[in-house]
């Protein structure tokens, strides 16, 4: 698993289920509506809704990361 210092792969694990899944249920959703046209709208809008979010939340953790390691070597220099 991952260390209090270090990244947590199960947040990026859980990003890309998010996105497969919004993907997915958007999809199936269409399906039901408009067939196969509708699937493909439904997860189309589901995929670029989804991976908004998903970039979203990567840049939100690589500032994370970063602010951690800026403490880490303020920690380390005094």
């Amino acid at each position: 698993m991952g260390s209090s210092n270090g990244p947590n792969p199960w947040r990026h694990a859980g990003m890309g289920l998010e996105l497969a899944g919004a993907a997915i249920i958007c999809g199936l959703i269409g399906w039901f509506i408009g067939g196969e046209t509708g699937m493909l709208i439904g997860g189309g809008i589901g995929f670029v809704g989804s991976f908004y979010l998903f970039i979203k939340e990567a840049l939100r953790a690589n500032r994370d990361a970063d602010e951690t390691r800026d403490a880490t070597e303020q920690d380390d220099e005094r």
